[in-house]
């Protein structure tokens, strides 16, 4: 799969997910919860004391792969490992797009810090939630019904 996606990420397609769907959704969010005004010209953030540039690399894909090839091998149901890839990427973007944004405040605010937090802090942020999520979704797939609920349907 990540043979697939390096294979486009420098076409048309991975450069509209890098600008218009992760830069973009980056510049929203950024004014929304901080209340900074940037601009966006590709992949490239710029806002009023620093500007950042959203990298291949820097878009999520990674750990979203790495989600999917782990549904795909678990003994899941086809039915819940596509609901745990869809619900897991939207998680992953999202979860991205906190980690983006804390590495844009560090950048702006703390610029001390942006080693540490981009090559460190935010690579754990991601494969922890990866993690996170992914023991969440198979333990809440392989839950046995409770008493009540195994119960009533035989009455």
């Amino acid at each position: 799969m990540q043979q697939i996606w390096l294979s486009v990420a420098d076409t048309g397609v991975g450069v509209w997910w890098i600008n218009e769907v992760i830069t973009r959704t980056l510049a929203f969010t950024i004014g929304w919860l901080a209340d900074e005004q940037v601009t966006v010209a590709g992949s490239l953030l710029t806002g009023a004391h620093a500007s950042m540039n959203i990298a291949n690399g820097c878009d999520g894909v990674d750990m979203m792969l790495m989600l999917i090839a782990a549904l795909l091998s678990s003994t899941l149901s086809l039915r819940q490992k596509l609901l745990g890839a869809l619900y897991g990427l939207l998680f992953l973007f999202l979860i991205n797009q906190l980690r983006l944004l804390l590495l844009f405040e560090v950048l702006q605010h703390d610029r001390q810090y942006f080693t540490f937090t981009h090559g460190i802090l935010a690579p754990f942020l991601m494969l922890g939630a990866t993690g996170i999520f992914y023991a969440w979704w198979l333990a809440a797939s392989t839950q046995p019904l409770a008493d009540d609920e195994s119960t009533c349907a035989l009455q």
